[in-house]
């Protein structure tokens, strides 16, 4: 069994994608806060200001890859993010 096969079995599917023959795996945490500045919605491009949304922080780990993660953080709003969880 190759690195590819066995990553497919032991890793959520959801969080796993290929780029060229590395394996990338994302991990993604969202946390509810208040957004005191402006903000776009990663959805819908709507702004989020002076409400409460979710905010996400992403990590993006390549298979085998010994440098450190690279994170990035965006936000949804409520509405948009519900329904994008609806859709998964």
């Amino acid at each position: 069994m190759d690195e590819i096969e066995y990553y497919k079995y032991t890793m959520p599917l959801d969080n796993l994608f290929l780029i060229g023959n590395h394996i990338i795996y994302s991990n993604v945490v969202f946390n509810r806060k208040f957004a005191w500045l402006p903000h776009r919605c990663k959805l819908s491009n709507r702004v989020i200001w002076l409400q409460m949304a979710q905010y996400a922080t992403e990590m993006w780990n390549r298979s085998g890859d010994t440098q450190s993660p690279g994170y990035e953080n965006y936000w949804h709003h409520d509405h948009e993010h519900l329904i994008w969880l609806l859709k998964k």
